[in-house]
């Protein structure tokens, strides 16, 4: 595995009237994650979300992730899949494509590269979606492939 790579993820937030698994009932499909909110969002922080969240990553496997435009790509299929039920989940509440990017320095390899094609941006209209990127610089490499 890369060690610069990029995480991209969809996420439904801001929703107090259906419950996570609602949610996922319309959208007949499970999450990668969720945060409940109130609840702790993490058994190693005291942290608690201060709202609901729903997330599907890009692609299941976190030790092989492609490049950015694979990844968008795959919600595009997700998301088309299941449109009418995205639009109106999306369209009511928030809905953010989320894309992490991790960079290490020195090591030799190119900083991933962070595009939207028209498809991508016409899927971000469609579903009124917000787009945020969030940059990770470390010195150092990571002490072990994520698991």
């Amino acid at each position: 595995m890369r060690n610069n790579h990029v995480e991209v993820s969809l996420e439904i937030r801001d929703f107090d009237d259906i419950s996570l698994e609602e949610l996922s009932a319309i959208l007949g499909m499970q999450p990668s994650k969720v945060y409940r909110k109130g609840e702790k969002v993490s058994s190693n922080f005291a942290i608690k979300s201060p709202i609901n969240r729903w997330l599907i990553h890009a692609y299941a496997d976190q030790k092989l992730l492609p490049d950015f435009e694979e990844q968008m790509d795959t919600l595009l299929a997700i998301v088309k899949a299941r449109q009418e039920a995205f639009i109106s989940l999306c369209h009511r509440y928030t809905c953010e494509i989320k894309c992490a990017v991790h960079v290490y320095f020195r090591n030799g390899e190119s900083i991933p590269s962070v595009h939207l094609e028209s498809r991508h941006r016409d899927l971000l209209h469609l579903l009124r979606a917000e787009f945020d990127v969030d940059i990770y610089c470390f010195s150092k490499q990571p002490s072990k492939l994520r698991g």
